[in-house]
């Protein structure tokens, strides 16, 4: 296996500290690159000539974005693939061997978590994907159960995994890219022009507590969580009188009344967040210089998934069945979402 990632651990007398950095200012030395065009060179050729590694996402009936794993306690955990994620995660079985920071007599601080000490959070001294192996990454550990329906995962590989690896979110060929270190200034360019070049839309990511991007609904600014964890796009509840939004019928109403229902179904989050009523809307949706005149989204009450509280500001989740149909390619650490050319070959 190669070596992907690594904390790096210090001894400073009777303490050892155990340092990550989730936004490293390290470069990786590499020569001047020449733009290419795609699709003449596939996107998973060419960035593995960047020195960019990768695995594929495995298919699911609920269509998540999953991960096969290895683990140094002999567990083999299914990882999903979620932007929308803060901390990457384990169950309590998938974890269990794996020991804590205290346990391992060690203090982890990172610029997101801050100094971690407590038993809820343990260290992988060994993930393998694929043909990589990431040493030292932390995981918090929680249940990952789901209301009413089987939880498709045991665990979920977050916003900091990405960000401290480098990944690249590929939804139209659904890989999961990663680099074993910062692609340089001249890298980073390089990939931006050929993808311009090819046709690729760049719609710009803000950070914050998960990465957001700016998009009109019906003619109104929203701002939308880029999340990979969830099925579908929605818009929060609250926004239903300021964004006009109307709601979908049935074709045919129930017995006994000439009335046509709105077309409802469930949402359903991890552990506490539950299931929640959801209505479907038709909308105008515009994303930088792509325009859906008829694009579909869940309105639920988004508050159960910290919307108004932790995520302030944000109305809504760029979901997962759009970043598929859009193909889009999700850079975390560069903070962009690119959208492939509509009709372009996968």
């Amino acid at each position: 296996m190669r070596d992907i990632s690594s904390a790096t651990i210090f001894s400073n007398r009777s303490s050892i500290f155990l340092f990550i950095c989730l936004f490293a200012s390290m470069s990786v030395a590499a020569p001047a690159f020449a733009a290419d065009t795609l699709p003449a060179l596939r996107l998973e050729d060419y960035l593995k000539r960047l020195e960019y590694d990768s695995v594929p996402f495995e298919t699911s009936a609920r269509g998540y974005y999953l991960v096969s794993s290895s683990l140094s306690n002999g567990k083999k955990p299914t990882f999903a693939v979620d932007t929308g994620w803060l901390i990457t995660t384990l169950s309590p079985k998938s974890s269990a061997g794996l020991k804590s920071p205290n346990e391992r007599g060690v203090v982890l601080e990172d610029s997101l978590l801050g100094e971690v000490t407590n038993s809820s959070f343990v260290i992988m001294d060994q993930l393998g994907l694929g043909d990589a192996r990431f040493l030292n990454q932390p995981a918090r550990v929680e249940k990952l159960d789901l209301s009413f329906v089987r939880a498709p995962c045991d665990a979920m590989l977050g916003l900091d995994f990405l960000l401290r690896n480098f990944c690249l979110i590929d939804c139209g060929e659904r890989r999961l890219y990663f680099r074993a270190g910062a692609p340089s200034d001249d890298l980073h360019n390089s990939v931006a022009e050929t993808l311009r070049s090819s046709g690729f839309i760049a719609i710009p990511i803000h950070a914050g507590q998960g990465m957001f991007i700016e998009a009109q609904v019906n003619d109104q600014p929203v701002r939308l969580l880029v999340d990979s964890g969830s099925k579908f796009s929605m818009l929060d509840g609250t926004q239903v009188s300021r964004l006009g939004l109307k709601f979908a019928k049935r074709q045919q109403p129930r017995t006994g009344t000439l009335i046509p229902d709105d077309v409802e179904g469930i949402t359903v989050g991890v552990g506490a967040i539950g299931a929640h009523e959801t209505r479907v809307t038709t909308i105008k949706l515009q994303i930088g210089s792509r325009t859906w005149n008829a694009a579909h989204f869940g309105v639920v009450d988004l508050r159960a998934w910290g919307l108004g509280t932790t995520l302030r500001g944000v109305q809504g989740m760029f979901g997962r069945e759009l970043l598929t149909q859009t193909g889009a390619l999700i850079d975390p650490a560069g903070r962009k979402l690119w959208l492939r050319p509509e009709g372009a070959p996968r």
